[in-house]
């Protein structure tokens, strides 16, 4: 039996469900449309699991490439499964078809030889492996970037919690031992719906793996029930039914259901469907209800994965002058048609001028971050703050936009005039000085920020201090000939 992520001398039985990619070339031509499309799905279905399986798998660490090059190959599983979806297939058998499909059968095959090439890289965990080896995998950090210097806000997080309810207690002991062993899940199994409630409340599972088919028990008003409860309401659902049962699935999803399983489960497939689940109500509870955006929590994931990737990176905050005035004398409402506006143009002028490895988030209020290579942010910050200064003044009334200004009391209740509303990007890249801290990151965009607000006008700039001296740092702002003017260096 081969494994996708390496030999244990204590890997049972059960465990040969974890299949290894195999690249087998399709015969394209013994194949009709649906079937290429479908075979092409499920190659790339297989290639996802495998590669969320090795990242959740705890075999490469943090810092290691492999790491690296599993997330990169989940961003080319994503690409070339959209790209079967939109795929001509099934419009014909003419020659540009055919072509199609030996072209993406290619990337398909190429994708897999990638991720076995991935997963035979990949450690294996030996017992009697000495504690202090680094694997050969696993690159030289810098001393800057070791576990020890790294943000107090690194924590080991906890064992996900896992409630599984089926009544064959095979099956049940089967994915239990396999989620437990192989992903450290702290898994608890109910052969009957009882106790389920109960069990929820007080084990506080972050999933619920549910069999529809309960001896004694409707399935469908046991999950409407855990939908339904306060303490379990939030707990994310997930179905286990028959093959050929659309009737059932559809029950349970207008039950309140997050998504299924249809039996035989294959272990790869159970586990990067329950983790999919998982991350996706994360990322909803995470983001921000306004814009939808990454929130605060993730915001900081994102910054902290890019200081210890080490790679060039460029944080900009973005922060609105005079947007409280605004939102004082127009309204909420009105202030935040502004804040979606303005979510919007940061990441069209993302999607145009950066790189699918880009990231925008909602800090909260009038506060964004995006995260962008340090060569690319001079285009980004001009775009998005021309956009902004050519089109914020039609939020404003005919009279103010005129004017140029509105009058509002300020934070000491004094009547006071405020021009319209305009745009400061602070960027802070580890081009010039290593960014070792979430809080090394945020003090200096705060520094930036507080020197632009004192200057008139939308200005992006970018901190070009170096790590052993602080001279003046440089100012690139949207002025005429991109003039460049100094700035007092943060003390």
């Amino acid at each position: 039996m081969v494994t996708t992520l390496g030999q244990r001398s204590d890997v049972t039985a059960m465990e040969e469900e974890f299949r290894p990619i195999e690249t087998k070339p399709l015969t394209v031509s013994e194949l009709t449309d649906s079937q290429v499309a479908a075979d092409g799905l499920g190659r790339i279905s297989l290639a996802r699991a495998n590669l969320i399986a090795l990242l959740g798998s705890g075999l490469c660490g943090p810092f290691s490439s492999i790491t690296g090059s599993a997330r990169s190959l989940l961003r080319v599983c994503n690409q070339l499964e959209q790209e079967v979806l939109d795929s001509p297939l099934g419009s014909g058998e003419d020659e540009q078809v055919s072509h199609y499909r030996r072209i993406l059968n290619a990337n398909i095959s190429g994708l897999e030889l990638l991720v076995r090439n991935l997963l035979e890289m990949t450690p294996t965990l030996n017992e009697d492996e000495a504690e202090d080896e680094t694997p050969a995998s696993s690159r030289p950090l810098p001393a800057s970037l070791a576990p020890e210097a790294l943000p107090s806000t690194q924590f080991t997080p906890r064992p996900r919690r896992l409630l599984i309810v089926d009544d064959e207690h095979e099956i049940a002991t089967l994915f239990s031992t396999y989620l437990a062993r192989r992903h450290g899940y702290d898994v608890k199994v109910l052969t009957n719906g009882d106790e389920v409630m109960e069990v929820a409340r007080t084990f506080q599972p972050h999933l619920v793996l549910l069999d529809l088919m309960l001896p004694g028990v409707d399935g469908y008003a046991l999950c409407q029930a855990l939908k339904s409860n306060r303490a379990t309401a939030s707990i994310p659902v997930v179905l286990l039914t028959g093959q050929g049962e659309t009737e059932r699935l559809i029950r349970g999803i207008e039950a309140g259901a997050d998504d299924y399983l249809l039996k035989p489960v294959q272990m790869a497939e159970l586990q990067a469907r329950l983790e999919l689940v998982m991350q996706r109500l994360e990322r909803a509870r995470q983001a921000s209800p306004l814009t939808g955006l990454p929130g605060n929590i993730i915001i900081e994931r994102e910054v902290e994965a890019r200081i210890r990737a080490g790679d060039p990176f460029a944080v900009c905050y973005s922060d609105l002058a005079n947007f409280k005035a605004f939102n004082d004398t127009y309204g909420y409402v009105h202030g935040d048609r502004v804040l979606k506006w303005l979510a919007q143009v940061i990441c069209a002028t993302i999607d145009e001028l950066g790189d699918p490895s880009d990231f925008v988030g909602h800090v909260g209020g009038d506060d964004f971050i995006f995260i962008s290579a340090p060569e690319r942010v001079k285009a980004i910050c001009g775009a998005i703050i021309a956009q902004f200064d050519k089109t914020i003044p039609s939020f404003y009334n005919a009279h103010d936009r005129a004017a140029g200004f509105i009058t509002a009391n300020n934070r000491s209740d004094v009547l006071t005039i405020f021009p319209i509303m305009t745009i400061s990007i602070a960027v802070v890249t580890n081009t010039r000085r290593p960014l070792t801290t979430l809080a090394q990151v945020s003090e200096a965009s705060s520094g930036i920020k507080r020197y632009l607000k004192t200057r008139p006008g939308s200005h992006f700039m970018v901190d070009r201090r170096s790590h052993d001296v602080r001279p003046s740092a440089r100012v690139s702002a949207t002025l005429p000939a991109e003039q460049q003017v100094d700035a007092p260096a943060e003390q």
